[in-house]
């Protein structure tokens, strides 16, 4: 679609944009902080993403484009003061690298630099690259069982905790692999990736000079997903496909695709609407999820029957008010569409063993511990209190 709609003022659109963008997010910032990534990213990684592609669009782009504003600069400049407020090494370190190989012609001297500034942000984020190591060791796990076809989108989350036994458990839970083609791997399989692989290196075998400060961006954003997510999120990945389809050389493409344009545009309009229509969808159900009301929740589950948390939630509203059978229906159907999750099972022991039934209590409990062998003090305690009161 990208490739097909392109058109020549685009640098300067997208400076313009970039700039609008920052300036308005600075703005803010400079009144209320840190609460203004929040509001607009749940992770500020994702906008450290969206940072570092502007940052090495701008920095490239008044480097080969034949015009040149102040708009490039100035992008460049509040990017980079935004990863240096996240706290996005990894961001960083990729635009010195970028502007290290830029400026130096030194390789070796280079590489001895990038190496001790690796070691040392080793040293001092420790916590952070061993969660990393973990939770790819975790991913690596789930593509070897489901290697061609993957576990489908969006199901990493629930393979994570059975997939995490026997390993050190890292000093925060995730449902991201945090390394974004190894992610896609265990979701969609080698197929899959191999799909979309296939399609990046269509773009971009052929760089020229005409399309560097599109390359440029696509690169670093590679480089940092590596250890990372942020191409997940829609925001980063319609900006990384943007640059892509601009690194197609059209002379080389555009009578192939004449032929199919109107097909292709029409499919593409269908495919745009239909995910217009599900990410309405979800915003509907995440805005409904933050309610505590169990009759919001029960919306969620009208919207999407299949949503096992807003199953879970109601089912810790019923317990709360010792609604016994509603809270084990609830749970029971949590487990339907989530059955690797532990505290549903920990929670319907402790309703079995309320009603007596101390077989099913025990069952449950098993099955619980055998999900995160890890927890079983804490949960054994737990089950212990509340027989006690």
């Amino acid at each position: 679609m990208f490739f097909l709609l392109k058109n020549k003022k685009i640098v300067s659109e997208l400076n313009v944009s970039f700039f609008t963008i920052e300036v308005f997010l600075f703005i803010l910032f400079l009144f209320r902080k840190e609460d203004v990534i929040y509001f607009f990213n749940y992770n500020p990684n994702i906008f450290a993403g969206y940072c570092l592609m502007i940052g090495l669009f701008s920095f490239y782009s008044y480097k080969y484009s034949n015009i040149k504003t102040n708009f490039e600069i100035l992008n460049f400049i509040i990017s980079i003061f935004f990863l240096f407020f996240l706290k996005s090494f990894s961001s960083i370190f990729i635009i010195f690298v970028f502007l290290l190989f830029n400026y130096s012609k030194k390789f070796l001297l280079n590489i001895t630099i990038l190496l001790s500034f690796i070691i040392l942000g080793i040293v001092f984020n420790f916590d952070s690259f061993l969660n990393r190591i973990i939770w790819m060791i975790i991913g690596f796990k789930v593509l070897i069982k489901y290697f061609l076809f993957g576990t489908g989108l969006n199901t990493f989350k629930f393979f994570y905790q059975e997939y995490a036994t026997n390993l050190i458990q890292p000093t925060v839970a995730t449902i991201f692999v945090h390394n974004y083609f190894l992610h896609l791997s265990t979701e969609i399989g080698f197929i899959g990736l191999v799909f979309i692989l296939s399609i990046i290196y269509f773009a971009i075998e052929k760089i020229s000079s005409n399309n560097k400060m599109y390359f440029y961006p696509i690169l670093g954003i590679i480089i940092q997903n590596l250890i990372d997510y942020n191409l997940l999120v829609p925001q980063n990945s319609i900006l990384f496909y943007i640059f892509l389809s601009y690194t197609i050389e059209p002379k080389n493409y555009v009578k192939k695709w004449q032929r199919f344009e109107i097909l292709f545009l029409i499919f593409m309009a269908v495919l745009f609407l239909q995910g217009f229509i599900l990410n309405s969808k979800l915003k509907r159900i995440d805005f409904l999820l933050k309610s505590n009301n169990k009759y919001d929740l029960k919306k969620v589950i009208k919207i999407d029957k299949t949503c096992w948390y807003g199953l879970k939630k109601l089912a810790l509203i019923e317990l709360k008010n010792n609604d016994m059978k509603s809270s084990e229906y609830f749970f029971m159907k949590t487990l339907n569409y989530n059955p690797r999750d532990a505290e549903s099972f920990l929670y319907l022991s402790l309703i079995n063993f309320n009603f007596g039934r101390k077989k099913e209590g025990y069952k449950f409990f098993i099955k619980s511990i055998k999900l995160n062998p890890k927890a079983v003090n804490k949960y054994k305690k737990f089950i212990d209190e509340i027989n006690k009161i």
